[in-house]
């Protein structure tokens, strides 16, 4: 400290100057003991022996003098009453013993005060043994030297024993330049502690306070040791009042690097700086060890073992570098008034770390040890940079957990586990804003994780995220918010547990890891956005509502994955309330199968894909809807209904690509948009049921396979039209219907190709057309049936082809006709081709012309030739139920027209109510006409069955028959049966023509022992006796029946055992004529 001149320097200098001079002594002999107030002489020194201070004298060292203790022995300094030694300010006392005997030992009750300067110049100590003694440094205690010959280091101010001794007390300064220096016990209020290299300063034994302002910026180092002088610590650094504080700053206090603190049942705090830096520290004994709430406590590095009272952090804590070890029984908590700042280095808890306050990591920690750290429920855990690695251990939030970022993503890697059992906030949002979980660590949530903002949470490594609480976005901010770990998300990386939510309020969060989620986890969107992406397994449950989806989309990010991909043991969607919505980007199935058993919507145009050669099912119970936007398929892929799919889409619902939509035979789909569009090689089935519903018009588009199969059923419910484009062909193998009220129009070029059932069967009389305006085809190869007396309307050029294995049928108990028609006030009237069979077995069915009505255009019959032919066709009529059933081909004329039945048609009218009215004028038979059961048919009154031509059936002929080389076949269906046909005229066989009967069962019996001429007359003797029902057949001819020679008559054995006596009655007639045979030899024939 600076020297300070004495107002007594002028009258030293005359006494000087008139040569008088004090002469400087050894104390210890001159005089030895002091009886009276004494100032000691500069040069004065302490040697030969003790010294004592009676009758409370004042001994003291002034101003610019130095006194030195150089004995070679231990020196007591002793006192009868209460004696003082006193360095005053500006004095010197130099302890610079060179010798083992180096103690200064308060033997008595003296106080040692110093106001100047006591130094240390070698190892020497000072005892304070004396319980009354006591040192009180007001000035400076200085240590120069670390030894000298023949002394011992370090120097120590210390008591007599752990329970006796003096005090020592400072308000000072103390300075080590070198060596080491150990105040063992005592207090300090105030002073400077400086050290330099090579110095030391150390404390230990009991203290009740150590305040000060420590300086090492010049080296060496100020710690809490485990000094103990002579056993007189126990090498303990002890709190010796009921608060003993620490209030070390500057540079502050250091512990060890051994230190033992023993709590002795009182609080020792710490109100400056307080640093853990190397070795190990014990704390031990009842109490607390506290760092207040102005002090500020470093952990760089060493081993703390709190084996006492809990360690609690009421101010500032900080893990700045190094390794920290924490252990013991006893736990460090961060209070609610304290901050534990994470900022470098390890921490390897092995006891208890509990925060109740603020805990912030910002930099490259490790956390290891055997025990968490905990962030108690009244705690906030704050994560603002850096990597925080788990080494074995976890963190773990019961309070509030924060990611807090200033533009930095925050890292947690390694082999543990992040742990949030309450609420954990994503605040904040920028370009770097990810919690970031890598190595195999794991993030538990088991409370509510919440993004706040923008921010994302990024899998890497093989870490994973356990979410068994909630995960929330409840901010929107201006950007998605991303659970993800690359651009496709195939690592297994989320877990959505039982009981788990993960939930969108606002904004969006994107989900794309793969993961599991089981069927009691949730997802959900309430007035946000959740979309989900990456390879998934298990059950996504949950429901959109607010405006807010479940979704497939796109993140909008090229490295965070969009496409949703199915994992080996597949995956199940269950999203209701406004359901699952897929609005960009694709669905992989990877081989593997996605089951919708919720909501699941198309929507938002675009184009989607399913890749993978996998199915996406629509399961039972689920709804499909396809809103807007086009389904690519590839590899094969297939979309199956089973549930309820709806094409509701006002701009189209296309599908293209390799793969195929089912609707399965479980499945019931309406189709109330506007197209419905295949492209080839896509493929669209039915099995199931398929609504075509609502008033717009609705458009099938596409080169792709439209098929209703065999088992489907397609019902035309409304009163939409349906455009057929140029290019498709709805198939129908199964069955289609028109039902309801009202009429229906299909328009366009395209194809309707019916392999099935297709009815008709509009109930409306006042609305009750159906048909097509357009160029398009309808080619029936299987059933058309009017189930009512609804109509087909033909126009803008349109064919209906009845294939040749196509049945127009007609059953309606109306009188009105079921028809296939043009209006007039339409153009281009339609055509009608029968290559297969018109069948009507009730009602009338009519193709009209003009001659039809006013109202009606001509419609082109193709089996008219235009020169009274009907040329091809089936045209069955079949009254035997009904009582009706009529044809009226109008293009021929309205009661007549038909002269010939042409080579390739066939006429079947069975039953008295039957007709096909145009055959009144019938002169030639070319094709087929059959006539059963009570029908009789008149024609012309003469009719030509030409050598192409077949007569059959079990009805009547009430005609004049001309068979010019034609066939007669009696029996109903087509002559197959066993009938009779009856020719209510005159019948004449010409050569070529032919008569073929089938014989069932004889008409009866004689006896077989007659002769043949003898059964003869017995069987003429019987009279006219006619076949009965299955027995065989029979043409019957009122007038005469004339047989020309090389005509055939053809009689098949159809299952009779012949034997003699039987007889067959095959011909009736009024007269028999055989050309070249007389009358007599044709009456015995």
């Amino acid at each position: 400290m600076p020297r300070r001149t004495s107002r007594l320097l002028a009258l030293i200098a005359v006494l000087t100057s008139l040569g008088s001079a004090v002469q400087a002594v050894d104390i210890a002999v001159t005089p030895g003991t002091f009886t009276a107030n004494t100032t000691l002489v500069d040069g004065d020194i302490w040697a030969a022996g003790n010294v004592g201070i009676n009758s409370a004298a004042i001994v003291n060292i002034p101003d610019l003098a130095t006194v030195t203790f150089q004995s070679t022995l231990d020196r007591n300094l002793t006192s009868n009453t209460t004696g003082t030694f006193q360095i005053d300010l500006g004095g010197r006392f130099v302890h610079a013993t060179t010798a083992s005997g180096d103690n200064l030992i308060l033997a008595g009750a003296v106080n040692f005060v110093n106001n100047g300067t006591y130094e240390f110049a070698s190892g020497g100590d000072l005892r304070l043994q004396n319980d009354s003694s006591s040192f009180i440094n007001s000035g400076l205690i200085l240590k120069t030297a670390g030894s000298v010959s023949g002394s011992n280091d370090p120097s120590y101010i210390f008591p007599n024993s752990p329970t006796t001794g003096g005090s020592f007390s400072n308000s000072g300064d103390i300075t080590v330049n070198a060596g080491h220096l150990n105040i063992a016990g005592g207090s300090s209020t105030a002073g400077t502690f400086t050290t330099t290299t090579g110095g030391n300063l150390s404390f230990s034994g009991k203290w009740t306070e150590l305040t000060g302002v420590s300086d090492t910026s010049g080296g060496g180092s100020i710690t809490i040791s485990n000094e103990n002088p002579a056993t007189t610590t126990g090498g303990f650094f002890t709190a010796a009042a009921a608060t003993t504080t620490l209030n070390v700053t500057g540079n502050g206090l250091t512990l060890g690097p051994i230190a033992n603190i023993a709590l002795n049942g009182n609080t020792l705090r710490n109100d400056g700086i307080l640093l853990l830096a190397s070795g190990t520290t014990t704390v031990s004994g009842t109490g607390s060890f506290e760092n207040g709430a102005t002090g500020d406590f470093r952990l760089n590095g060493g081993a703390m073992n709190l084996n006492g009272g809990n360690l609690t952090n009421k101010g500032l804590m900080a893990l700045t570098t190094g390794t920290v070890t924490l252990g013991g029984t006893a736990s460090l908590i961060n209070d609610a008034t304290g901050t534990f700042n994470f900022t470098a280095g390890t921490l390897a808890a092995n006891t208890a770390v509990t925060n109740e306050g603020l805990m912030n990591f910002a930099g490259a920690v490790t956390i290891s040890g055997s025990t968490p750290i905990t962030n108690a429920a009244i705690g906030t855990m704050s994560l603002i940079s850096g990597t925080i690695t788990l080494t074995g251990n976890n963190i773990i939030n019961n309070g509030t957990a924060e990611f807090a970022a200033v533009d930095g993503n925050v890292t947690v890697t390694g082999t543990g586990r992040f742990i949030n059992n309450a609420d954990f906030n994503h605040i904040y949002g920028g370009s770097n804003d990810n919690f970031i979980l890598n190595g195999s660590a794991t993030f538990e949530n088991n409370g509510t994780f919440d993004f706040q903002e923008r921010g994302d949470i990024q899998s890497l490594g093989s870490s994973v995220i356990e979410n068994n609480g909630l995960i929330i976005k409840s901010v929107a901010g201006i950007d998605p918010s991303y659970i993800f770990r690359d651009a496709t998300g195939t690592a297994a990386s989320l877990i959505a547990a039982t009981g788990s939510e993960l939930r969108s309020n606002a904004g969006v969060l994107h989900v794309a890891v793969g993961g599991t989620s089981d069927p009691g986890a949730l997802w959900t969107a309430d007035g946000g956005h959740l979309g989900i992406a990456g390879q998934w397994t298990g059950t996504v449950a949950g429901s959109s509502a607010n405006s807010g989806r479940v979704r497939i989309s796109s993140s909008g990010n090229p490295g965070v994955a969009s496409n949703l991909l199915v994992g080996a043991a597949g995956l199940t969607l269950a999203i209701t309330g406004d359901g699952l919505f897929w609005d960009q980007s694709t669905i992989g199935t990877q081989g593997n199968t996605v089951t919708n058993e919720g909501i699941f919507a198309v929507v938002n145009g675009g184009t989607k894909t399913l890749s993978g050669g996998g199915e996406l099912i629509n399961a039972p119970g689920g709804s499909l809807n396809f809103s807007s936007g086009e389904i690519v398929f590839e590899d094969s892929s297939i979309i199956r209904n089973q549930g309820t799919m709806n094409l509701t889409s006002a701009g189209g619902s296309t599908f293209s690509g390799t793969g195929t939509l089912i609707n399965d035979t479980d499945g019931t789909t309406d189709w109330s948009g506007s197209s419905f569009i295949v492209n080839a090689p896509a493929e669209f089935h039915n099995l199931g049921s398929f609504d075509i519903s609502g008033t717009t018009t609705h458009t099938l588009s596409g080169t792709g396979v439209i098929s209703n199969d065999a088992a489907g059923t397609m019902d035309w419910t409304s009163t939409g039209a349906l455009t057929i484009d140029a290019t498709a062909n709805l198939v129908n193998d199964g069955t289609f219907n028109i039902i309801n009220s009202g009429n229906r129009t299909i328009t366009g070029a395209g194809t309707i190709t019916n392999n099935g059932t297709f009815n008709q069967s509009i109930t409306d009389d006042a609305g009750d057309n159906a048909g097509w305006n357009g160029t398009g085809q309808f080619v029936n190869n299987g059933l058309f049936a009017f189930t009512d007396n609804g109509d087909y309307n033909m126009e803008g050029g349109t064919i209906f082809t009845n294939s040749s294995t196509g049945t127009v049928r007609i059953n309606s108990p109306s009188a009105d006709q079921a028809q296939f028609f043009s209006f007039t006030s339409g153009t281009n009237a339609g055509t009608f081709d029968n290559q297969g069979t018109v069948e009507v077995l009730a009602g009338n069915f009519r193709i009209t012309t003009s001659a039809s009505g006013a109202t009606f255009d001509d419609t082109t019959l193709t089996q008219n030739d235009g020169f009274g032919t009907l040329t091809g066709g089936t045209w069955i009529a079949n009254s035997a139920t009904t009582g009706s059933a009529t044809i009226d081909l109008d293009a021929f004329g309205n009661s007549s027209g038909i002269i010939t039945i042409g080579q390739n048609a066939v006429v079947d009218l069975t039953g008295s109510g039957s007709d096909l009215l145009q055959l009144s004028s019938l002169e030639t038979i070319d094709g087929q006409l059959y006539v059963n059961g009570s029908k009789s048919l008149a024609g012309s009154g003469s009719i030509n069955l030409s050598s192409t031509g077949v007569l059959g059936g079990d009805g009547t002929l009430a005609a004049n028959l001309l068979v010019t080389g034609g066939e007669v076949t009696p029996g109903a269906t087509m002559g197959t049966d066993i009938g009779i046909l009856t020719i209510n005229s005159t019948a004449t066989f010409d050569t070529g023509s032919v008569i073929t009967l089938d014989l069932a069962a004889p008409l009866g019996f004689v006896a077989r022992m007659l002769a043949p001429t003898d059964m003869a007359l017995a069987i003429v003797a019987l009279g006219n006796l006619n076949p009965t029902s299955g027995q065989h057949d029979a043409l019957a001819v009122t007038g005469a029946l004339a047989f020309t020679p090389g005509m055939t008559i053809n009689v098949f054995n159809a299952g009779v055992t012949l034997s003699p006596g039987q007889f067959f009655d095959l011909f009736d007639f009024a007269g028999l004529g055989i050309d070249g045979v007389t009358p007599a030899e044709a009456e015995a024939l």
